[in-house]
């Protein structure tokens, strides 16, 4: 983005935040280390709630140093109206414990003293040091020029075009120095800073939306809780699409067609399996007399017919024979005998 065209969203975008916010003066009369405590607390809450966060800590602890070792969810006890304590209490403790390990003090007047440029690199070195506490120490507390902005006012830039992708990563605003001037600086800071809040507590304020859409019309995409609606597409491809659907569908039934056809010319030609159960009927008995017949004749054709018997002496062995010889020669002279008895036989007297 040119500077140019950067600068004149910068300037409309404090020019429309005037109209809806009044800017906050800072409170006045503290040092340099109080600021520094400030800042910690007011970066992602109000300044009421940063005020009696800091109004807690003095009269519940003994000693900043106390403050140092304490826990964060102890802390965090002391900001009930900041809208996340333990990251607030998080970073006031981180902060403390770097800034008394580097100086060994909490009385940091003399960096006022010091380059403006050494002291912002030594602070900007702190593990928990984010870009709107420094800012708002070097606006405040040193006197020097820039703008604190905190996450979602980061935000509020990128919707409004100020920023890019890469630009947001990094949670600074290139050439904002220069586009607001210092004795504007504290007066756009806070205006950013309610807005910021705002959008925090809710994303889809339609009167944010508004004043967003008026620096960069084409953010209607970029706002949270705003969808993209899919491209709708075009009358030749819709037809293309009917005309794919119309000839799957028609496919499809062609298909079906087919197969009926095969099953039904499967079912014409595959004959029907014959019934093995017996019919009732009246000359049932008469079918199983028959049939029984037709086997025992089937049987008897297949059985082999019996050997003969052997005749009677046939088989005798030789000794049988012999003594039926000696018998028929006995015989055989028995009617001779028999014969001379009757031819011997006396006749009665």
């Amino acid at each position: 983005m040119s500077t140019t065209n950067r600068s004149a969203r910068i300037t409309k975008l404090f020019s429309l935040l005037k109209k809806r916010y009044k800017p906050l003066p800072p409170s006045a009369g503290r040092n340099l280390f109080e600021h520094f405590l400030y800042a910690c607390l007011l970066e992602n809450g109000s300044q009421e709630a940063a005020d009696e966060g800091i109004a807690r800590l003095e009269q519940d602890y003994f000693d900043w140093n106390e403050v140092r070792v304490t826990t964060v969810s102890e802390l965090a006890e002391s900001f009930p109206r900041l809208p996340n304590a333990n990251e607030a209490a998080s970073r006031l403790k981180k902060n403390l414990h770097a800034l008394f390990e580097t100086y060994y003090s909490f009385d940091i007047e003399e960096m006022k003293k010091q380059n403006l440029g050494k002291t912002i690199k030594d602070l900007s070195e702190f593990p928990a040091m984010t870009s709107f506490v420094l800012a708002y120490i070097v606006q405040q507390g040193l006197g020097g020029h820039a703008i604190p902005i905190n996450a979602v006012g980061i935000d509020i830039c990128y919707y409004c075009g100020i920023v890019n992708d890469a630009e947001r990563e990094t949670s600074k605003v290139p050439g904002i120095e220069r586009a607001i001037p210092k004795a504007k600086g504290t007066e756009f800071s806070s205006l950013l800073h309610q807005a910021a809040l705002d959008l925090a507590s809710n994303p889809q304020d339609p009167e944010l939306h508004k004043l967003i859409l008026q620096v960069n019309p084409d953010a209607a995409d970029l706002l949270p809780g705003k969808k993209v609606a899919p491209a709708s597409p075009s009358k030749s491809s819709s037809n293309k699409s009917g005309a794919n659907k119309a000839a799957a569908d028609k496919s499809t039934d062609k298909t079906a067609a087919t197969k009926a056809a095969a099953s039904k010319s499967a079912a014409v030609k595959k004959p029907a399996k014959k019934s093995t159960a017996p019919v009732p009927s009246d000359k049932a008995p008469l079918k199983g007399i028959a049939a029984s017949i037709k086997a025992k004749k089937a049987a008897t054709q297949s059985t082999p017919p019996a050997k003969a018997a052997p005749k009677k002496g046939a088989s005798k062995s030789k000794s049988t024979k012999d003594s039926e010889q000696k018998g028929d020669s006995t015989a055989a002279a028995k009617p001779a005998r028999s014969a001379t008895k009757k031819l011997t036989k006396k006749k009665p007297r």
